[in-house]
């Protein structure tokens, strides 16, 4: 303890006097760094620290590095994240562009030509068949006209052969109510899309078919010619109602494209980058344990 006393009471009074001299060495002098490393040595526990030696030009460097890599993160120009959602929504894919353009990196130009591509096939898709289902539809339009009519359905019907043939479709549709075979007809001026499709799925309208035999006792709806129609009407359906699941796709594939490339746009600014590839990962549970392979580009 006493010689511990007697170090510290020794560097208290050197300390001054090496101050002292070098205050006076450097009176109206400019700041030398050289005059104020520090040399002396720590021991801890026996072994030997020794403190860190910095030079003034090193200290400068590194100033000097960190204001030129200040300057050039503020010069990089940023990306509007609401302009490339914009871009995406006019046209999937140019959002990414958009945010490549000032990244210029691969895994953001990859985007580009991924999304135009789904948008370029939804197109095609949705357009071919919808013109296959029109085209469809309009020959099972011409082949009803040509094997199906008013007249004859007037004519024919159990409730309306009954009483000679109904006048119009206003008697029959108020008289014929109470009659097994009933559904209320619709002419082709008042509803198209109704009056083709009843013609060909209620049995009420089978006795205006050119090839019904005629026969109410042993009575058999589906003709020849009303299940061809049907299955020319179901084949024009198909075709529309998959246009319409494209035209979902392409609705979905922009709302992707927009979020990705405001999520690009976003972490570009934040200077923050995703390194892409393959990743596994692995969730143990205390129940069940999962396994997920995923790839990011």
């Amino acid at each position: 303890m006493r010689f511990v006393v007697s170090c510290m009471l020794a560097l208290l009074i050197a300390t001054p006097s090496a101050h002292a001299g070098a205050s006076k060495e450097n009176t109206g002098k400019a700041f030398d760094l050289e005059s104020w490393r520090v040399n002396e040595t720590l021991r801890l526990n026996g072994k030997q620290l020794e403190t860190p030696i910095v030079t003034r030009e090193e200290l400068e460097a590194q100033r000097a590095g960190a204001q030129d890599a200040g300057s050039s993160a503020r010069a990089r120009p940023g990306r509007n994240v609401a302009a490339a959602m914009f871009a995406s929504a006019v046209l999937p894919g140019i959002g990414e562009l958009y945010v490549a353009t000032g990244s210029k990196r691969v895994a953001h130009y990859i985007r580009v030509p991924v999304f135009l591509a789904l948008d370029a096939w939804f197109w095609y898709a949705y357009r071919d068949n919808y013109d296959k289902g029109k085209e469809v539809k309009a020959e099972y339009e011409r082949f009803g006209d040509a094997h199906w009519s008013e007249e004859r359905f007037l004519l024919q019907h159990p409730y309306c052969d009954g009483i000679g043939g109904c006048d119009s479709w206003q008697e029959y549709n108020e008289e014929a109510k109470g009659d097994y075979y009933y559904f209320v007809y619709i002419p082709r001026y008042l509803d198209h899309e109704e009056y083709y499709e009843n013609m060909g799925k209620y049995d009420a309208f089978a006795f205006g078919w050119d090839d019904w035999n005629g026969d109410y006792d042993n009575f058999e709806p589906w003709t020849p010619n009303r299940t061809r129609y049907w299955a020319m009407r179901t084949e024009s359906d198909d075709y529309l109602i998959t246009a319409d699941r494209y035209v979902m796709a392409l609705i979905i594939n922009r709302v992707v494209s927009m979020l990705d490339a405001g999520w690009l746009a976003y972490r570009y600014n934040k200077g923050v980058y995703d390194d892409g590839g393959w990743t596994l990962d692995f969730r143990p549970g205390i129940e069940y344990s999962s396994v997920g392979l995923s790839y990011r580009f």
